[in-house]
C-alpha cells in the first residue's frame, strides 16, 4: 500500500515513518512533502497513494487548500497538533484525525479503520455529526490562557494578551512585540506558542511571524498575488503572506 506524508517538521514526519513501518510491512511511505504547493505538484504528476497523511497547518497554508485546488478523493488520516479544525477535516475524505504526539496505538487504530471502511468497502458512520457533538463539548469548556509569563531580567512578568501585538523570529530567538512597544524574549518556539493562543485572536502569517488581529493596520496585495500586512505598532520588518495563505489570512481577518 501506498503512501504519502505531508507533513512540514522532519522530526515529526520522521517519527511518523518509523511508526507507520513498525505496524505493517506491507506500509510503504512513497513521498515526505513539506508544503501545499510542493503537495499539488507532486499529487499533479504522480499516481496518487492509497492512503495520505497529512498536517493540517503547513509552513504555507492549511492543507484543505489542496482539495480546492486539485480533485483529492484520497482517503486522508489528519496528523496535527491542532484540535480546532476537527469537523472541517471530516467534510473531507478523511479517515481519522490523530493528535500529536501521535501514539502508537492511535495511529493502528487509524490503519484499521482505513482497510475497514476503505479497503473493505463497509459503509462508515456518521463522523461528521458525531465529531461536532464532540468539538462542541470540548470548545465549551477550552479556555485560552489571558496572560502570557515573560522573563524580564530577574523577575517573571504576566502579560496580558491583549497587550500582545506581534511575535517574530530574529536570529533564531523568539520575541513578544507589544502594543506599548515593549519587548521580551520568549522561551517558546513560534509553534508552540501557536499551539496555546487563541486562533480566532491571533495567526501565523509566515515562519517569522504570529500577528494579533489588532495589530493589522492594513493589508497591501502585491503583484506576485501575495500580501503584505502594515502592522501597529510599526514595526522595520515587512510580515509577507504568501499567496496560497492569501485566502485563509482574509478568511481570518474578516470573521
Amino acid at each position: 500500500m501506498r503512501i504519502i506524508i505531508i507533513e512540514d517538521e522532519v522530526e515529526a514526519a520522521g517519527y511518523l515513518c518509523d511508526l507507520i513501518e513498525t505496524i505493517d510491512q506491507d506500509l510503504v511511505v512513497v513521498a515526505v512533502i513539506e508544503s501545499v504547493e510542493i503537495a499539488h505538484e507532486w499529487l499533479t504528476i504522480h499516481d496518487k497513494p492509497d492512503l495520505i497523511f497529512m498536517d493540517i497547518k503547513l509552513a504555507d497554508g492549511l492543507c484543505f487548500e489542496l482539495f480546492e485546488q486539485i480533485e483529492l478523493d484520497v482517503p486522508v488520516i489528519f496528523t496535527t497538533a491542532y484540535d480546532d479544525y476537527t469537523i472541517k477535516a471530516f467534510e473531507y475524505c478523511a479517515v481519522d484525525y490523530l493528535l500529536k504526539p501521535i501514539k502508537k496505538e492511535k495511529l493502528e487504530d487509524a490503519i484499521e479503520k482505513y482497510k475497514k471502511y476503505f479497503q473493505q468497502k463497509e459503509v462508515m458512520p456518521d463522523v461528521v455529526m458525531q465529531m461536532r457533538k464532540l468539538v462542541d463539548g470540548f470548545q465549551s469548556s477550552n479556555k485560552y490562557p489571558q496572560r502570557i509569563l515573560v522573563n524580564f531580567r530577574d523577575e517573571i512578568l504576566p502579560v496580558s494578551v491583549d497587550n500582545i501585538a506581534f511575535f517574530f523570529v530574529e536570529n533564531r530567538n523568539v520575541f513578544m512585540h507589544c502594543f506599548d512597544n515593549t519587548q521580551y524574549l520568549m522561551t517558546q518556539t513560534l509553534a508552540e506558542l501557536e499551539d496555546i493562543l487563541d486562533p480566532k485572536c491571533f495567526y501565523r502569517a509566515n515562519r517569522k511571524f504570529i500577528v494579533s488581529m489588532d495589530a493589522v493596520k492594513k493589508i497591501k496585495p502585491t503583484l506576485t498575488q501575495k500580501i503584505i500586512i502594515d502592522l501597529q505598532p510599526e514595526f522595520s520588518e515587512k510580515v509577507v503572506v504568501s499567496r496560497l495563505k492569501v485566502r485563509d489570512f482574509t478568511s481570518w481577518l474578516s470573521q
